[in-house]
């Protein structure tokens, strides 16, 4: 029987340590201009645009699985992530700051500032459990299909501040929830000294509900411009994983390093849903259709 594991462990532990990055995720919120600019114009650039752009940070996945015979096992999973970025931007005389966030109608939105400043947050908190199977295997090599369930946490938090004679603050949030069904394949071949090459692809159907909120205040007003948006949506995710390995006698300890791509399509976005409040149009082109996020 070619799916034997023979002394293989009945219980596995794993835990990966994770460095990743956002792509798709920048927000822009300010930028200098060279002097006032009529209301509806396009303001002239004199600096660099200033922009929240996520760079690499750390995160986790631990794990377990439980041995059901020779060829399946049934295990659980579970990943956490957080991105933090911050940035500020200042000019002088005569030049001044435009916001990109703010609402376009409002009067402050073609206010002079001198100082700007805006941070953005990103949480991801992801539960697998699974049912995985040998369906082709060999003395070097093994090919495994799951099936399973995932719910996933998806939280994208943005604030921003500007600075001149009084303060004006922007803050929008969005979050989404969902859970569904998760499909893989999993494949590995072992070579000389116990190392391996492994390779995995899986894709998942998300169903859930974005949730968006949006407010603009000053230190004379708390409310100048506030909404909420909710909506249904189905999200996909795609993800893959290649890597080389050393595995000891029987699997009982392995050792792994790989590069990871997760693909999240159908995705709100924080840009995508300030542009849709500024706008008031949050379905068509350039809105909050939903252009993807991936974390690699």
């Amino acid at each position: 029987d070619c799916c034997t594991i023979g002394c293989a462990p009945r219980l596995q532990f794993y835990g990966d340590f994770l460095y990743l990055r956002p792509r798709n995720g920048g927000l822009e919120y300010a930028v200098p201009v060279n002097g006032p600019i009529a209301p509806g114009q396009v303001p002239i650039q004199v600096g660099r645009t200033a922009a929240l752009n996520p760079e690499f940070e750390p995160g986790f996945r631990v794990g377990g699985a439980l041995g059901l015979n020779e060829c399946s096992t049934i295990g659980i999973s579970f990943m956490h992530y957080e991105n933090t970025v911050d940035d500020a931007i200042t000019t002088v005389h005569p030049f001044v700051i435009r916001s990109m966030v703010m609402h376009p109608s409002t009067l402050d939105a073609a206010a002079d500032w001198l100082d700007a400043s805006a941070n953005q947050f990103i949480r991801l908190n992801v539960v697998d459990i699974d049912y995985r199977h040998v369906f082709y295997c060999s003395e070097s090599s093994s090919i495994n299909y799951l099936v399973g369930i995932r719910y996933a946490d998806l939280t994208q938090n943005f604030a921003s501040q500007f600075d001149s004679t009084i303060t004006e603050h922007v803050n929008a949030n969005v979050d989404f929830d969902g859970a569904g069904l998760r499909l893989g394949l999993e494949a590995e071949r072992t070579g000389l000294r116990n190392i391996f090459l492994y390779g995995k692809a899986s894709a998942s159907f998300l169903g859930g509900e974005f949730r968006g909120n949006y407010l603009q205040s000053s230190t004379n007003n708390p409310l100048i411009a506030q909404t909420d948006w909710r909506e249904a949506r189905l999200v996909s995710i795609l993800d893959c994983e290649v890597g080389l390995g050393w595995t000891g006698h029987c699997g009982h300890l392995r050792a792994s390093v790989g590069y990871m791509v997760s693909g999240w399509l159908n995705v709100v976005k924080t840009s995508e849903f300030i542009s849709a409040v500024q706008a008031n149009k949050y379905h068509g082109p350039d809105k909050i259709d939903g252009n993807g996020l991936v974390f690699d």
